[in-house]
């Protein structure tokens, strides 16, 4: 019984911690960094998958990979609706750039706004 309480309070959690808006910035800039399309094209709001179709379609060589970190997100109006994450680039020489990217709630999941590009 312990064990299937303890089961329950992780699957919980987990599922709790994945639909966070920084997780799920992070999972799209990981996404994005390994080529992996679809995965990145499932955490974009409806409004942004063509924006995304046509970032990936004019990608013409491969990127070398970067270290991507979600350092934090908040809220823009304090309607729990909308975040902006502040994420910083690292590449293998050692720079770092910090940018933004905006999140929104659409159908109570938290999805990647890219309409604003």
């Amino acid at each position: 019984m312990l064990k299937k309480s303890l089961f329950i309070g992780c699957l919980s959690l987990l599922i709790y911690s994945c639909s966070s808006p920084k997780n799920v910035a992070q999972e799209f800039l990981e996404a994005m960094n390994s080529s992996q399309f679809e995965t990145a094209m499932s955490l974009v709001t409806e409004d942004s998958q063509g924006v995304l179709y046509s970032i990936i379609n004019q990608q013409t060589s491969e990127i070398p990979p970067v270290k991507v970190e979600v350092k934090a997100c908040a809220d823009l109006d304090n309607s729990n609706e909308a975040v902006t994450c502040l994420y910083v680039i690292s590449n293998d020489v050692g720079e770092n750039f910090e940018k933004r990217i905006k999140l929104i709630k659409e159908n109570n999941q938290w999805k990647v706004d890219l309409t604003d590009l």
